[in-house]
């Protein structure tokens, strides 16, 4: 995260969890590094400096996940 700040030049609004700064934030109900498919295990997520309800959280992925879909088709 840092270092895709400091290459936009934005390390003052983004590029860690500080007071001020824009942060999304994932929590996983199990470790990524012991399993890939860990990384679909959303416990909450923080979006847009809010803490959406599981049910909002499921429509967000689902929206993401249709709209990577539609660029790999796209290519």
């Amino acid at each position: 995260m840092r270092n895709a700040a400091q290459s936009l030049c934005a390390l003052d609004g983004f590029g860690g969890a500080e007071r001020g700064k824009i942060v999304d934030l994932i929590s996983l109900e199990a470790n990524p590094l012991e399993n890939a498919q860990n990384t679909r295990r959303t416990a909450a997520a923080v979006v847009g400096g809010k803490l959406p309800p599981k049910e909002a959280l499921k429509e967000i992925l689902a929206d993401a996940e249709a709209t990577i879909a539609n660029r790999e088709r796209q290519r």
